[in-house]
């Protein structure tokens, strides 16, 4: 970003990596013995690894690549023992890459770059002969580019090769390892609508006529496979052709096939096709018989639904990868023979093709959420993609009742992992873990017959506190314990591994542990009764002792750190006139320590805690739940420090460079929780409802959530009614458009308005009117015979018991593709032109234009205050809206050569555009906006390797401090 042009700085970062799968292959990548899965996503690759025991593939390393990927290949030279991968990019970069297994890098072999220029309409093809001899390039129209690879992998410069058909539509190398190489293409003859098959030899640098010239093939044709046995297969919509030395063997297909992807099956000497078809989400299987001649006869059968196929690789035995840009990818297992079965053994999420989305709050609590529009056509659905950490269930108990839960690491000797110690209102058991079994068992000295409020190890053996005393045990028996005065009861504790921390009422004590006994040090009489303590150690000092305290206040509603033992008041703040802090906790997180106070109802409190002075600096206050907060340090991976917060809305605190944040967790009503790591279950927690316990894995913090609607149909557009809460999507089937209502909690589609025959839905949002909400939809009716829609509805409804009722509609002259509301009234984006309506429940007015834009297409409408962001496919525009005069201005324009696709307000001076060159644009208003002639001046441009659909305004990450 210019800083000249802009005020702040921008700057751009993926929140989650590509999902679609545009290429995907197999081979030895990683070493000679492994066998490598390879997953090309846009501007990513991912490598795998295929577990030959078990049907799975586990993840070894992934990178991003500067470009979007428009090809990849494996190869091996003659003097290599693994292979290489070759990857090209739209920008005609290419590199080739290998990994080395002793150091676990990639290293890169060669890259470069061809400077010539392409059509955007260009089909880059990549084909690398059998023999590795030489790699070849489909550049630019008719023009052929051949790298020269050397036995060892050295690739040499580039020649070109030249053809008279320039609309290729695919070109392959067939095995002639030992000949001179032999390639087919398929080329369009634009003029006559027709394609066909043609060969070539390359001899000494020039092209040779091969045997088979100008053969037509049928109109569908677009991919040609190599038989692993020889021979090109060309596979069309309705026909199948094998060509053999110049030899052609055709058979009609019994139904229409629309090939996106297709893999060989090897077994033995014999092999099988299998064809995935783009348009159905079928998968074909070919089976070729051979007699005595070299062209086999071929049958083909129908195995059943698969995702909508963008690549097909067969891994072992019978499993394959359906890699899809469309739906989610998956890894299936087929049934061969007359069974011809599928097998869905694992689902890959795919977000892609996200066609609309919206930010929202689907809790109504502070957790933004992206809700998506995903899929195609029976794969089509809602995805809700938030910052969620998701806790895996190794197990579930109904234990209603359950008070409170901790953990005790036994001896060795003992022969169990670990002590799970369960409190109720009125006793405690404890169970006992071995490998994946669990038991009850008794620990000499605890006390099973009350309720235990704090449970954990101590020095010389086991701590357990009771509201009636505190025990010192070991698995031999009572140590020592510790009984409160005469006609007090324990109200409040906290303890480590070497110091306990009680309240009686309003009396504070400490306890040591010297020596296996217990030691009553200090004792401290406050003016008002204690809510909650803590003793965790801080820092990096002695991490089984604390040299301060925290005490929570009732009645004035404070907190205060006292030192150790002398309970010396450092600092103390008071929080609120009403509500009492209920749990707090002093914890060291990357490396800042910070003073953590939950609230009774729900509001968290953080500070800076200064070790050396004990100063409290930087409060801050979030709202994390609506009931109290119980706060937990535990472990995760990596040996990181994080904080559990308990609560009706459970979540998770953890630290990115030295910035607090937060992350909900998956479940709900979670009362206590505690670590629970084992050699067998690996990091483990145990977590508790009201009626449930859940011994489970905590997932990989800060990541992302994607919880998945079926719809059965594919979602084109969706809005979200801040008033009702609830989701309003347009959806689009084979037969009839949709306007669906979708409840935000339970996900269920509670009503639907089916639209006219070839009409779709294409904008929605929402507006007030004498306090009353309605929904507007602009709709378009899709005929092919039709250059543009030539007609479309504007549709006013209204909300009644989870249902839509239609008030009023008129026709438009073209269709809605963009409509927003502002100041209570309608504006539309209707083919090129503004329009400007009011409407009331009986009538819907077009308002003259008093104003002129030149527009070709326009793609989106965004509205904030009375300003109107109007992109064009060649051109923004700001508008201002004059509410006195009920009309619209031009204010500033900019006349751009990129295909614009969307547009958001970054605020009311910043602009963020996304074009079809997969790159996003910032702008900023010029100071003129009021003259009518003002500037959009570019104040950044950056490549994301993608292209942009909708640009909405919010965010995904974690909840964030507010001010207090």
């Amino acid at each position: 970003v210019d800083s000249r042009m802009s005020r702040g700085m921008n700057y751009m970062v993926t929140a989650h990596k590509a999902t679609a799968v545009t290429h995907s292959l197999t081979g030895n990548f990683t070493g000679a013995e492994d066998t490598n899965l390879i997953l090309g996503k846009c501007s990513h690759i991912e490598v795998y690894s295929v577990v030959e025991e078990s049907d799975q593939i586990v993840a070894v390393l992934d990178f991003d690549i500067y470009g979007t990927i428009v090809a990849i290949d494996l190869f091996r030279s003659p003097l290599d023992n693994q292979d290489n991968l070759f990857i090209l990019t739209e920008k005609m970069q290419f590199c080739v890459l290998s990994y080395d297994s002793q150091t676990g890098k990639m290293v890169t072999r060669a890259n470069g770059q061809f400077l010539e220029k392409t059509s955007p309409s260009n089909i880059n093809l990549l084909s690398i002969e059998a023999g590795t001899r030489m790699i070849g390039i489909h550049i630019s129209m008719g023009k052929f580019k051949i790298i020269p690879v050397s036995p060892d992998g050295h690739l040499h410069e580039a020649y070109d090769l030249t053809f008279n058909e320039v609309a290729l539509v695919d070109i392959q190398f067939l095995n002639t390892p030992e000949e001179d190489p032999y390639f087919g293409i398929i080329y369009e003859n634009v003029f006559e609508g027709k394609r066909y098959f043609k060969s070539y030899y390359i001899i000494n640098e020039e092209l040779e006529d091969g045997p088979i010239q100008e053969h037509e093939v049928d109109p569908g044709t677009s991919k040609i496979i190599i038989h692993p046995q020889g021979g090109f297969i060309l596979i069309g919509g309705k026909s199948f052709e094998f060509i053999y030395e110049g030899i052609i063997k055709s058979n009609d297909i019994p139904s229409e096939i629309y090939a996106s992807a297709f893999e060989f099956l090897e077994i033995g000497d014999s092999c099988s096709l299998l064809i995935g078809d783009i348009i159905q989400g079928e998968l074909y299987h070919i089976i070729f018989a051979y007699s005595d001649e070299n062209i086999p006869e071929i049958a083909v059968s129908e195995m059943g639904q698969i995702s909508y196929p963008s690549s097909l690789t067969s891994l072992k035995n019978d499993l394959v990868f359906v890699g899809s840009m469309y739906s989610d990818s998956q890894l299936i297992r087929i049934g061969r023979g007359k069974e011809n079965t599928i097998e869905i053994v694992q689902n890959y999420t795919n977000l892609g093709p996200i066609s609309d989305f919206c930010v929202v709050d689907l809790d109504m609590y502070g957790q933004v959420q992206v809700v998506t529009c995903s899929g195609v056509k029976k794969d089509g659905s809602l995805r809700v993609v938030r910052n969620c950490i998701e806790i895996s269930a190794h197990a579930e108990i109904e234990l209603p009742g359950i008070k409170g839960t901790w953990y005790l690491d036994p001896p060795s000797k003992s022969g169990y992992e670990k002590y799970l110690i369960i409190s109720f209102l009125m006793d405690t058991i404890i169970l006992a873990m071995k490998g994946e079994d669990m038991e009850e068992i008794e620990i000499p000295g605890l006390e099973l017959d009350a309720q235990t409020m704090y449970c954990g190890n101590a020095s010389g053996g086991y701590l357990q506190i009771t509201s009636k005393s505190v025990i010192l045990t070991s698995d031999e028996g009572k140590l020592s314990d510790w009984i409160p005065p005469e006609g007090s009861n324990i109200s409040i504790c906290a303890a480590n591994m070497n110091q306990v921390l009680l309240a009686c009422g309003n009396t504070l004590i400490y306890i040591g542990i010297e020596d296996m006994k217990l030691v009553e040090k200090k004792s401290l009489t406050l003016e008002y009764e204690i809510s909650t303590l803590d003793i965790t150690p801080i820092g990096d000092g002695n991490p089984t002792s604390s040299q301060v305290c925290t005490v929570g206040l009732w009645t004035e509603n404070s907190v205060g750190i006292y030192t150790v033992p002398d309970f010396v008041e450092i600092s103390k703040t008071i929080l609120s006139e009403e509500i009492i802090p209920r749990s707090v906790l002093l914890v060291t997180m990357g490396s800042n320590t910070y003073l953590l106070v939950a609230m009774g109802d729900g509001n968290l409190f953080t500070f800076n805690y200064n070790i050396e002075n004990g100063d409290l600096s930087h409060k801050k206050k979030i709202a994390l739940a609506s009931q109290s907060i119980v706060l937990k340090k535990f472990i995760s991976g990596e040996n990181k420090t994080n904080v559990f917060a308990s609560s009706d809305r459970p979540a998770v605190v953890y630290c990115i460079d030295d910035k607090l944040v937060y992350s909900n967790v998956n479940l709900k009503g979670i009362t206590s929780m505690c670590d629970f790591n084992t050699p067998s279950l690996g990091d483990s927690i145990v977590v508790t409802t009201e009626d449930s316990l859940t011994i489970g894995a905590i997932d990989e913090i800060q990541k992302l959530n994607i919880s998945t609607i079926p719809l059965g149909e594919m979602p084109t557009k969706i809005h979200h009614d801040t008033e009702s809460g609830m989701l309003v999507v347009s959806t689009q089937s084979e037969t009839i458009g949709k306007i669906i209502l979708v409840d935000t909690q339970s996900f269920d589609v509670l009503f639907n308005f089916d639209l006219e025959e070839e009409e779709e839905g294409l904008s929605i949002t929402s507006m007030e009117l004498d306090d009353q909400n309605y929904i507007v939809v602009g709709t378009g009716f899709i005929n092919e015979n039709e250059m543009e829609p030539e007609r479309g509805r504007l549709l006013i409804f209204q909300f009644y018991q989870n249902s839509l009722v239609l008030k009023n509609e008129t026709l438009i002259n073209g269709s809605v593709n963009s409509i927003a509301e502002i100041r209570g009234y309608i504006i539309c984006a209707v083919g090129s032109l503004i329009q400007l309506y009011s409407f009331t429940p009986n009538e819907i007015e077009l308002l003259p234009s008093k104003f002129s834009i030149n527009c070709q297409w326009i793609t989106s409408l965004e509205t904030r205050g009375n300003f109107v962001l109007v992109t064009d496919i060649n051109s923004m525009h700001m508008l201002i809206f004059d509410e006195d005069v009920q009309s619209l201005e031009c204010g500033a324009n900019d006349i751009t050569n990129n295909w614009n696709t969307s547009s958001a307000f970054l605020d009311s001076d910043n602009l963020i555009i996304g074009e079809n060159s997969n790159n996003i644009v910032t702008m900023k208003r010029g100071e003129d906006l009021d003259m009518g002639n003002g500037t959009l001046e570019k104040t950044g441009h950056y490549h994301l390797g993608d292209l942009v659909n909708q640009i909405k305004p919010g965010s995904s990450k974690d909840k964030l401090y507010i001010n207090s």
